[in-house]
């Protein structure tokens, strides 16, 4: 299962007619880069996916919906359930992680898999899916993939986690639709998802740029997001900018000395780990407390208000087909002038 509990990593106008002249975006897509939905010579329905790295295509055919789906990323559940298809889940690698509270509900009808370094093989083929839905993080297809197609195990490649716009990582509720028969529902649920979003980009296209420091140490190293990356296209969605944000999709890294220097420029601090007061966070490193970004007013803002007792975080399961809520909390984070409301995702830290 993909854990994602420290990440590592507009004009108002219709989702169906943006970037269509975009060679890079397949045919009938809005954002996403990385998959295509077509027609077959046949007639039968026909998902690719492109992987990122050498562009090697997958290919699934699809003769009829399918009615069993193994999970292997926690994001493959929140796309079932966008569509209230989580009945077709029967199996999902780090079911205790899971926040879908559509798929939690399934009780024992949800059987745990095992993670993508050693999952349980024989569960998985006892299960007897239609397919298992995997991801890669790295340049090469997992060793558990291989191994599960040479078992006779149907397995699709989804590479959501490399698309880097937050509408691209939501349209791939389509990709799923597609799989379980229900196209016509994922389109109205993805073009309002967009519509929703960039409503409240638009409000946001003339305010002043407010800026924020990002993360905090990772295994010793502190990661900041690429200008061109999914969470930095949030933060500048929202009004906002990363401080120490270089060029392209990669994240870099800086060191403690430098965040501090950073973060006498910021306006606010974003995702401190897996904390959820300031107390903690002050006792993370003896340098926290020299950060004079923390003395300010409502400067201390973690995505962990739906995290759940193992470690799983709704951002990044529900988040990713919920852009539009994220967009909503971080606009109330970095401009509260302009909005007011509920928080979904985010918690102040206090």
């Amino acid at each position: 299962m993909r854990r994602f509990l420290i990440p590592i990593l507009l004009v108002l106008c219709s989702c169906t007619a943006r970037n269509n002249q975009d060679s890079s975006v397949p045919d009938g897509n809005a954002y996403a880069e990385l998959f295509g939905i077509s027609r077959a010579v046949d007639g039968r329905d026909m998902i690719i996916s492109i992987s990122p790295a050498d562009g090697a295509r997958d290919t699934l055919i699809i003769d009829k919906p399918i009615s069993k789906a193994v999970c292997m990323s926690s994001t493959h559940v929140a796309a079932f359930d966008a569509i209230g298809a989580d009945s077709l889940i029967c199996g999902v690698s780090g079911l205790r992680y899971i926040s879908t509270q559509g798929v939690l509900s399934l009780g024992d009808k949800v059987a745990e898999v095992g993670y993508d370094e050693m999952p349980d093989y024989e569960k998985i083929i006892s299960l007897n899916p239609d397919v298992v839905l995997a991801y890669q993080t790295g340049s090469t297809v997992p060793a558990y993939v291989t191994k599960l197609r040479s078992l006779g195990v149907r397995v699709f490649m989804v590479y959501d986690n490399f698309e880097n716009h937050p509408l691209a990582r939501a349209e791939y509720i389509r990709l799923h639709a597609c799989l379980a028969g229900q196209m016509t529902k994922a389109d109205s649920i993805f073009n309002g998802i967009c519509d929703r979003y960039n409503a409240i980009s638009e409000r946001l296209k003339d305010v002043q740029i407010r800026k924020v420091l990002m993360n905090t140490p990772y295994a010793d190293q502190w990661f900041i997001p690429g200008q061109s990356s999914y969470m930095a296209r949030f933060i500048q969605d929202a009004g906002g900018e990363i401080l120490g944000s270089k060029e392209g999709r990669e994240s870099s890294v800086i060191s403690v000395e430098q965040a501090l220097n950073l973060a006498a420029q910021a306006d606010l601090w974003l995702h401190p780990g897996i904390l959820k007061s300031k107390d903690a966070l002050l006792k993370e490193h003896p340098l926290f407390s020299s950060f004079s970004v923390i003395d300010k007013p409502h400067s201390l803002w973690n995505n962990t208000l739906r995290s759940n007792n193992s470690g799983g975080n709704d951002f990044w399961e529900g988040g990713a087909v919920n852009p539009d809520l994220i967009l909503k909390d971080l606009t109330m984070i970095l401009h509260p002038e302009l909005f007011e409301g509920k928080l979904t995702y985010y918690l102040e830290l206090e």
